[in-house]
């Protein structure tokens, strides 16, 4: 994961903008589609959506039993794009017009609610807060879904019908004459 982190640069995406249920569908395929496992998609973004059917995605996350935590970054009054050039520049749409980013803290919350995830916003303490209130706590489950596997033991049966050949074996064995010759 670090590694990817690392790797991860403006130039990696082709086209500009927020695709959160790409971003999701992408995470179904990495993690599965077998009910039961409890994983997780942590979801580091502005939340604008450019597609505006991200909150559909997580549902359908959600019935394949993936939790999605979602961090908020930014500001709801937004900030403009650096582009990286030899003169300072700032990113602009079709129009010519300059790109605010802003933060969309409610379509965050509404996609970690549809998974049973929760939402917080990028700040001091709070990957720490995301990885104890919420990741370290995804194999406990509830009671109710636990499973319980009691063996059934049959051993039984088979030692005794064994012993009782054995018993019936001595039984009609004949007994040993010692002979001397």
């Amino acid at each position: 994961v670090l590694d990817a982190i690392n790797q991860l640069d403006t130039k990696t995406v082709e086209r500009g903008g927020t695709d959160i249920s790409s971003a999701i569908r992408s995470a179904e395929l990495a993690l599965g589609k077998s009910e039961g496992f409890y994983r997780a998609l942590v979801l580091m973004t502005d939340g604008e959506d450019l597609e505006e059917d991200a909150v559909a995605a997580a549902k359908e996350a959600a019935s394949y039993g993936i939790r999605i935590f979602t961090v908020g970054i930014g500001t709801k009054e937004g900030s403009t794009i650096p582009l990286e050039s030899d003169r300072p520049a700032l990113l602009q749409d079709r129009n010519g017009q300059t790109v605010r980013s802003r933060l969309d803290d409610g379509r965050l919350k509404e996609i970690a609610s549809q998974t049973g995830g929760f939402y917080i916003h990028l700040e001091n303490g709070s990957m720490a807060q995301l990885i104890s209130k919420g990741l370290r706590k995804l194999s406990e489950g509830k009671i109710d879904e636990r499973s319980l596997r009691v063996p059934i033991e049959r051993y039984r049966w088979p030692l005794t019908f064994g012993l009782l050949l054995l018993l019936i074996s001595a039984a009609l064995k004949p007994p040993r004459l010692n002979s001397t010759v």
